[in-house]
């Protein structure tokens, strides 16, 4: 294996592919009826996203759709919305189908006050039929844990709960703007746990301004002494041409590739030989943990919020700029908080974006979602009467890394990335992507990095 190899394609920008096609594929809307047919004719097992994205202030490492309020009172009006466009999906879709998954994000969902808090839960259960074993996730900013609204968030069904923790050294906290000392954490953690909510996620990151290997080792041995149920390892994704704020990050030292790549496999190893499994491009889970019985019996998923147990076909996006998505196709609400409101006021959806799936974008779809969770596919099952041409005009670049054996190429319909190739999991499965020419030649490049982080 030539690291230099490695190195030089861990440059090269490419989706995270959490949909295929990606977001940045998305057309702009010329009418909502598209989407409503799309609810209206919506059965069985279905999931639910809430975007609440409000924080208390701004880390300057975020990428995700944030604001921070000059005071609470502009918050409550975005609650009004979302208890509406609640109503206004149920009354299209909500009698014949039976919710598996609900996953609040962010921003910080606990930004919220519990009365309005209570205003959503109730107006989920009041509209939706919940499965006696649905999941209920919500992401937490651990300096906003208290008991009384974890106790809240608990007597409303909450099983499982996310904590960004990020890293645990103070100098890295100063940097990105997010100081929560260990002992925070770990009564975080106490308070959870304390309360009977026993699934916990950990988020943390690599290639943050100030990491070291040494760094690392402090955050995977802090983190561990917590015991999480699962922990997503993410890369720090610097694109300051599309959020300003991390500009000032490159003040510090950034870790270039090869230290960020180092960061990575120092982690990887280290909570693998913790007794963690490793899956997917950058999660970790216990062995008795649901995801890791997922990944052994092939029904683990990939969507917006990562890998997942949710096998529901579809997914209900409710809030600003959240994305739904059915078997044929994307809609993405408004990215501008007044006009997602004034919408929904109106008794529209707010649908902005949108994409319809043709039959080769749901092959592919399955290629690269086997490829990004089992770093395995057989195009000769996914698609029968299509495989050869799939293969046909992926070849050149599966190629490079046949060649570099990074895959492994069995009767030219069956790719098997090698050990050494799962750091490059993005970069292989991109050879399936008919929406963005990964040629590799600079004009493309260039294309790419206006778009997407780093492999």
């Amino acid at each position: 294996m030539d690291i230099n190899q490695i190195l030089n394609l861990l440059e090269r920008p490419v989706p995270r592919y959490t949909s295929y096609p990606t977001a940045n594929h998305f057309k702009a809307t010329t009418k909502t009826n598209l989407h409503e047919k799309q609810l209206e004719s919506v059965e069985g097992e279905v999931s639910l996203y809430f975007h609440i994205p409000f924080c208390r202030s701004l880390c300057t490492y975020c990428g995700c759709f944030t604001r921070i309020p000059s005071d609470y009172e502009k918050v409550l009006s975005y609650v009004d919305s979302l208890v509406n466009e609640i109503k206004l999906v149920a009354q299209k879709a909500a009698k014949r189908i039976r919710i598996k998954h609900i996953h609040f994000g962010g921003g910080t969902p606990t930004y919220l006050a519990k009365d309005d808090l209570t205003k959503i839960f109730s107006a989920i259960t009041q509209y939706f039929s919940l499965d006696s074993k649905v999941e209920i996730a919500v992401e937490i900013d651990p300096r906003t844990v208290e008991h009384d609204i974890i106790k809240h968030l608990k007597d409303f069904g909450v099983n499982r709960i996310s904590l960004g923790v990020q890293d645990f050294n103070d100098d890295v906290q100063r940097v990105i703007n997010r100081i929560q000392p260990f002992k925070i954490i770990s009564k975080s953690v106490e308070i959870i746990r304390s309360l009977g909510i026993d699934a916990i996620n950990f988020d943390l990151m690599y290639g943050l301004p100030l990491q070291t290997i040494e760094k690392i080792q402090n955050n995977i041995k802090l983190a561990l002494s917590l015991e999480p149920n699962r922990i997503a390892y993410f890369g720090y994704a610097h694109m300051p041409q599309m959020y300003s704020h991390q500009k000032p990050l490159e003040l510090h030292h950034l870790p270039n590739v090869k230290e960020r790549y180092e960061q990575f496999i120092f982690g990887r190893d280290m909570l693998v030989s913790k007794g963690y499994c490793h899956f997917g491009l950058d999660h970790f889970a216990q062995k008795d943990d649901p995801l890791t019985m997922a990944y052994a019996d092939r029904s683990l998923k990939r969507n917006f919020q990562g890998y997942t147990t949710d096998i529901a076909p579809t997914l209900i996006g409710f809030g600003v700029s959240a994305i739904s998505s059915f078997r044929d196709g994307f809609f993405q609400n408004s990215l501008k908080i007044l006009d997602y409101k004034n919408k929904i006021t109106k008794g529209q959806l707010s649908t902005s974006k949108e994409f319809i799936l043709s039959k080769d974008d749901i092959i592919r779809q399955s290629i690269i979602s086997q490829l990004m969770c089992f770093g395995k596919v057989n195009l000769k099952e996914v698609c029968p009467n299509h495989w050869e041409q799939i293969y046909i005009t992926a070849k050149q670049n599966l190629h490079i890394f046949e060649n570099l054996t990074f895959i492994q190429i069995f009767d030219d319909h069956t790719i098997q990335i090698t050990p050494s190739g799962m750091p490059l999991m993005r970069l292989i499965a991109s050879c399936f992507d008919a929406h963005t020419t990964f040629r590799w030649t600079d004009e493309s490049l260039m294309t790419a990095q206006k778009q997407h982080s780093r492999t």
